[in-house]
């Protein structure tokens, strides 16, 4: 989903989807604890255009293209992928191989 918004990610997915009927609720979501007796929990709710939502999605993206923790993470990511893949068709080899020694 990154760099997609939430909306577009919907359109894909259903396909009668019609978005002049969507509605956006943000929830933000309080935890405390008062004077030991537990955490309580407040939520509000704020009904919002979806413009909002999109405007959200963007500063989102800013910051994790700015933070280098983020981006480290990307480049091992990558990395696995590509490790997954030459396992992959390595393995694939291998099976194909023995399948062939066996004559199955």
């Amino acid at each position: 989903m990154r760099n997609k918004s939430p909306i577009d990610v919907v359109k894909d997915k259903v396909t009668d989807f019609q978005e002049a009927s969507l509605d956006v609720e943000f929830f933000l979501e309080a935890k405390y604890d008062q004077g030991g007796s537990g955490q309580e929990r407040d939520i509000k709710s704020f009904p919002e255009r979806k413009e909002v939502l999109t405007e959200i999605i963007s500063k989102v993206n800013a910051e994790l293209d700015k933070d280098d923790g983020y981006k480290n993470f990307k480049s091992e990511l990558s990395d696995f992928r590509k490790k997954a893949e030459s396992l992959s068709v390595r393995l694939t080899k291998y099976v194909e191989e023995c399948v062939s020694i066996v004559n199955i």
